[in-house]
């Protein structure tokens, strides 16, 4: 799967002996996407805040349209790094980098505290013959639409249908699908995109809706690329 990666920092860790200086460690951070389906226009990494050994070492500030590459020379350490995501919310991400090593990470754009929401999720609360259904509302200048979606459970199965596409759910479909529910209650109060996208849950006589015009979630585009329909609105 297409990674798309928005930029490199490289932190080359050397010990220094006299005039000398030999190889510690080596830690290659990379910026990228846990999910592929984005490809946001107005999707890039803010800055990241670097710390080593909880002592601020740098703010990173990328430009745009550039693959920049930050050195520096301190010993093996703990490194925490703080940036936002696509909603706005402040992640950290910690790696040990450890002598005569050479170590990898990415730093997500896409990562979430969805997690804290699981109690809150209907999916997980659903019972056989009940549904829930989706509806996407998007309004802007040049494209405006609306599509729904409906889950029901029958024998402890999940479904999915669209118009007269149905589509049973596996695990990992049922996870996706959780992750997106609980990111809902993510999105920022407020964008200054000129498109916007309504999402709207009804469950009995529950219903929440939730509104994104920050351009950057996608949620109706990598709902419908992650399970294959194709939009009919």
């Amino acid at each position: 799967m297409l990674v798309r990666i928005l930029s490199i920092l490289m932190f080359t860790l050397v010990a220094c002996g006299g005039l000398q200086k030999k190889l510690d460690s080596e830690l290659v951070v990379d910026v990228g996407l846990l999910d592929s389906a984005y490809g946001s226009p107005y999707l890039s990494l803010d800055s990241v805040t670097i710390f080593r050994n909880d002592s601020l070492l740098t703010v990173w500030l990328p430009q745009n349209n550039q693959r920049d590459t930050l050195l520096v020379y301190p010993n093996a350490a703990q490194y925490n790094f703080k940036f936002k995501n696509v909603l706005g919310n402040v992640v950290e991400k910690s790696v040990s980098a450890e002598n005569s090593q050479r170590k990898n990470t990415t730093l997500f754009l896409d990562s979430t505290d969805y997690r804290k929401h699981l109690d809150e999720s209907w999916i997980a609360k659903l019972k056989d013959t009940e549904t829930i259904k989706f509806v996407f509302n998007l309004q802007g200048c040049f494209n405006a639409g609306k599509d729904s979606v409906l889950l029901s459970r029958n024998e402890g199965a999940y479904f999915l249908q669209y118009g007269k596409e149905e589509r049973k759910l596996n695990k990992e479909d049922i996870e996706y699908l959780t992750k997106f529910e609980c990111e809902l209650p993510l999105l920022p109060d407020q964008g200054f995109c000129t498109f916007t996208e309504t999402y709207t849950m009804t469950y009995g006589s529950l219903k929440k809706e939730y509104v994104d015009s920050d351009c950057c979630w996608n949620g109706t585009q990598r709902f419908f690329t992650y399970f294959g329909f194709k939009r009919q609105n």
